[in-house]
């Protein structure tokens, strides 16, 4: 055997060295001290040079992080990363093509600060597809939560379970059965984590975790099955019964947001935006912050304000922040987090960018924003749900043709081919442009695009009225609002 090779220590007289095997050598791991997490392994199979960790720290507005890690040539690897509470994170070795079909080779991850693991798995999925889940050991501290997190993804995310939950039972499945079809998955999943537990020590941490994800999960599914039934089935309205959003009334949102961390604020935000969004389907036009304080009180309601803003810059949000706010800590987040937002503010010059036509003119946004109201839309060839925004953008330019707002169409492809051809190809009318990379940049720090569709309307000097105005397929909504400048100038 070969000697005992100590990569590295960071120990403390209390901490206790774990030993590791692996291949021909023998590597201990590093048991991590205070808020230090170590992650080291060794995989077979495998000719990557790096891999990438995705998490989320189950702390107060802490942001999704991404860490590239090395890998070295006989596929060991070793880093360290520094939390304060615990994360959820996926290890991804890559995506490997077979016969046509993309194949990711991921391991979960859950883990507690000051937690070490060590993980080894054959990563030849080309030979055995499914070599990982049966090659993968996992030791150290953090190895009970982690194993876990994958056993309970092999026996609820499979291919065909995927399938089944995000296309088949939408389609062939009306919403009543739809409904109980979601909720039998929900049951089946806390009655595995229940019983799961019998024989494991999982943290309590991992354990609200998951419970939240599977109650979420179901409610963002039977939010989404009506759009989604229409879409794939060509437009068939699924026919819901009288009681189907009970799962609304039923639903509470917790008081403890500070601990939940952002996956569960990201299903706030569209738990929140839906059901503001069933209210005004009913004949109900609540302002959003009204609705806001409706549904949470305290704390939680500037917690989830404070995310809001990151998807959805609004001025009567960011202004909750000021120095009247009772949340000081809450308020020194979103200066530091948005306060650079400020220039997306009403009343804020537009910022300065060129674009160019089909036939390679270049046109200046000081001549294009000018005269007149300015509605933007940023959009893209690959983008489906930009696409799907335009025969209600078209109906929309139609109403309004005769009145002092231009209507901007403004392509961010990579590929200024692809929107030329896209546009010939679709006989695309009006004002059609594109926007090179650099004067993207420049577009997405000044209206904060992290996505698209996305719509900007500007008024006659150019300056900004809503930097994230409603998109035309919210017709009540920008009807409202152009409705109401169109008055205010005569």
């Amino acid at each position: 055997m070969k000697k005992i090779t100590i990569l590295r220590f960071l120990v403390t007289k209390s901490l206790i060295m774990l030993l590791v095997l692996t291949s021909c050598s023998e590597k201990k791991t590093i048991t991590p001290e205070n808020n230090t997490i170590n992650i080291q392994g060794k995989l077979s199979g495998y000719d990557q040079s790096q891999g990438l960790m995705t998490y989320d720290e189950y702390d107060l507005l802490k942001k999704t992080r991404k860490n590239k890690f090395d890998i070295d040539s006989t596929g060991y690897f070793n880093f360290d990363i520094t939390i304060e509470k615990p994360i959820k994170a996926t290890l991804d070795f890559g995506r490997v093509m077979i016969k046509g079909n993309g194949n990711n080779r991921y391991v979960y991850l859950f883990l507690n600060p000051g937690d070490s693991i060590y993980i080894e798995s054959d990563m030849d999925i080309i030979s055995d597809k499914d070599i990982i889940k049966k090659t993968l050991k996992l030791k150290g501290s953090g190895a009970v939560n982690s194993t876990f997190a994958n056993k309970e993804d092999y026996t609820f995310n499979s291919y065909t379970q995927r399938r089944n939950n995000n296309y088949t039972f939408i389609v062939e499945k009306q919403a009543a059965d739809y409904t109980k079809t979601i909720d039998s998955i929900k049951e089946a999943k806390l009655k595995y984590l229940k019983e799961y537990q019998k024989t494991h020590q999982l943290s309590e941490k991992l354990v609200e975790v998951y419970k939240d994800e599977y109650e979420n999960l179901a409610i963002i599914r039977k939010f989404n099955y009506p759009s989604s039934h229409e879409g794939y089935t060509n437009g068939e309205i699924a026919v819901l019964p009288d009681n189907y959003y009970d799962f609304v009334k039923d639903f509470k949102i917790s008081d403890h947001l500070e601990e939940k961390g952002l996956p569960y604020l990201r299903f706030l935000h569209f738990y929140i935006t839906n059901k503001l969004n069933l209210e005004k389907a009913q004949g109900k036009d609540p302002e959003f912050l009204d609705f806001v304080d409706q549904e949470l009180k305290g704390k939680a309601k500037y917690i989830y304000l404070a995310y809001s803003l990151g998807t959805d810059f609004k001025a009567e949000v960011y202004n909750q922040f000021g120095k009247n706010c009772p949340y000081t800590d809450l308020a020194l987040i979103v200066a530091d987090k948005y306060g650079h937002l400020e220039k997306m503010l009403p009343g804020k010059p537009s910022p300065l960018f060129n674009l160019l036509d089909i036939n390679d003119k270049k046109i200046t946004s000081t001549d294009l924003f000018s005269k007149s109201f300015t509605y933007i839309d940023l959009w893209a060839t690959w983008c489906k749900p930009c696409i799907a925004e335009f025969p209600s953008l078209y109906k929309l330019k139609e109403e309004y043709k005769d009145k002092n707002i231009k209507f901007v169409s403004l392509s961010i492809d990579k590929n200024k081919q692809d929107w030329i051809e896209y546009v010939t190809e679709h006989n695309l009318e009006g004002i059609q442009l594109w926007v090179d990379p650099e004067n993207k940049k420049i577009i997405d720090d000044g209206f904060n695009i992290t996505m698209i569709p996305r719509f900007v309307l500007l008024d006659p000097q150019g300056k900004i009225l809503n930097a994230n105005a409603p998109k035309p397929s919210n017709d009540k909504d920008i009807r409202k609002i152009f409705d109401t400048i169109l008055n205010e100038k005569n």
